[in-house]
């Protein structure tokens, strides 16, 4: 490819993995269906506090080349989740879904009848646990609901086969959440009813093909609304942040987005910063995959909510608070490139899993510059740590791999953007990463996009270093070396920080 070429990405909306593949351009060669309705509803009753009741209705037709007897049926992680009561009826007749290869996957037999042209409806249900201890905001509080934007509702396979089409959601669809009266609640999509009946209220928010998968979350929640130079926050938590303290945090989180929104070409429209107060998790993962593991985001890296959230309230103590700053930060970051930075939408994020994270890297360095190359000694020795005993290149990496691999592979991506900012500088980098987040207007870009849109910018044939960092395993010599004085030190002060983080 020659320096200065940008290849063309697909633009406009996309569709996701996570609920389903576009079946192209409508030429089926093969079993294919398609979603021609659906509705998932969630229901959260007070007096069940423990649990929430999860129900997804869809109208399907066949719009392939021959009948379809069974189909797959991926469900809620009962590890994570604790998923339980599953219930699946198709055109009103019980079904027993069998278990298929993979956890979580579930074969739904219905047998003959769904033929070329015909049309079934299918409805699943189950229930979530929410134990009390990891939903509520506060010691003693309402749990609050916190339904990240993957892995919590039903997930339909394409029919089996290279051939095999079908699982892509309609262009438009309905979220729908019954809640206690008085919660207030955050969702995707756009708000277009709400019914209330005794102590409960009924919302439906529209889903589009947009780039946040659908999500929820309500809770017994206060707001404050903070002007600033930078922008409006909006904080929502279980007790009133003295406004003081208050201000002081909005006028660095909104600088922050800010900063995001100028440098990274932001498709969104201007609008206020959310940040949410969820329960602690349990523990934290050192390196943290992508954003924070918190109690209201159960799967690290998986997930990724238009807003930002508190770990637990806020404490008054410095090092906590930039802790939780950089946390928010990372969470910013995520929801610009999570859904983006791949090859397809249903691809696996890496090489360019570390877009955010390179993000806030570059935010970081104006409050530091000096910290930067002891920032990368760190990076480096804890990926040396942290290295599994068979690697893989970054571009064989899949979400479907180990978590220590993963983890891995995650440090090896953040590596790879700093290689590539030594290479063709820090300006240069921005700006290929803000010209792919605008010309791809909404639509994933993968290597062969990032390479073009960084000559471009670059002015240089960039296939070597490429080839070097997404293609072969380990970190090239020549990077190692350049960074090697103090990585001993660096990785003690490195795990030090994370110690005190936690």
């Amino acid at each position: 490819m020659r320096p200065g070429t940008l290849l063309k990405a697909a633009a406009g909306g996309i569709a996701f993995a996570s609920l389903g593949i576009l079946s192209g351009c409508g030429l089926t060669l093969g079993p294919a269906y398609a979603i021609e309705s659906q509705k998932i509803e969630v229901t959260y009753e007070s007096a069940r506090p423990e649990l929430l009741a999860i129900q997804a209705s869809y109208r399907l037709k066949n719009e392939g080349t021959r009948p379809i007897e069974a189909l797959e049926l991926e469900l809620p992680a009962a590890q994570i989740f604790g998923t339980a009561n599953i219930q699946v009826t198709w055109s009103g007749r019980g079904l027993h879904p069998d278990a298929a290869v993979e956890a979580d996957h579930f074969r739904l037999a219905f047998g003959p009848g769904f033929d070329r042209e015909k049309t079934a409806d299918l409805a699943v249900s189950y229930e979530l646990q929410v134990p009390a201890d990891r939903a509520a905001v506060a010691p003693g509080a309402v749990p609050a609901i916190f339904l990240p934007s993957y892995g919590w509702y039903p997930v339909l396979q394409a029919p089996p086969g290279i051939l095999g089409q079908g699982g892509a959601p309609p262009k438009q669809w309905d979220l729908v959440l019954r809640i206690p009266e008085g919660y207030r609640v955050y969702a995707s999509g756009r708000e277009h009813g709400n019914h209330r009946t005794g102590r409960e209220q009924e919302l439906r928010f529209s889903q589009k093909k947009e780039i946040y998968s659908p999500f929820a979350i309500a809770g017994p929640y206060t707001e404050e609304r903070v002007s600033t130079s930078s922008g409006t926050v909006i904080f929502w938590t279980a007790n009133p942040v003295p406004s003081g303290r208050a201000q002081k945090l909005a006028e660095r989180i909104a600088a922050d987005e800010k900063f995001l929104d100028e440098q990274f070409a932001n498709a969104k429209s201007p609008v206020p910063v959310r940040i949410i107060e969820c329960p602690p998790a349990e523990s934290a993962l050192t390196p943290r995959p992508w954003i924070a593991f918190t109690g209201c985001l159960p799967v690290p890296g998986s997930a990724v909510v238009d807003a930002g959230f508190l770990e637990g309230a806020l404490d008054a103590g410095t090092g906590t608070e930039e802790a939780t700053l950089h946390s928010i930060d990372m969470q910013l970051a995520a929801s610009r490139f999570y859904f983006l930075a791949r090859a397809n939408p249903s691809g696996s994020p890496y090489p360019m899993a570390a877009a955010g994270d390179y993000a806030v890297w570059t935010l970081d360095l104006l409050h530091d510059a000096r910290g930067r190359d002891a920032s990368v000694r760190a990076l480096l020795a804890q990926y040396g740590s942290s290295r599994p005993a068979h690697e893989k290149s970054l571009a064989a990496v899949s979400r479907n791999d180990a978590l220590e691999t993963r983890q891995a592979a995650h440090l090896k991506s953040a590596l790879f953007f700093i290689a590539l900012e030594d290479r063709c500088s820090s300006p240069h980098l921005r700006a290929a990463l803000s010209r792919l987040m605008r010309v791809t207007s909404g639509g994933t870009w993968g290597v062969p996009e990032l390479r073009s849109a960084m000559e471009t910018e670059c002015g240089a044939n960039l296939a070597d270093i490429f080839r070097e960092w997404t293609d072969r395993p380990g970190i090239p010599a020549d990077f190692q070396n350049h960074y090697a004085s103090g990585a001993v030190s660096e990785a003690k002060q490195f795990a030090d920080r994370i110690a005190h983080e936690k």
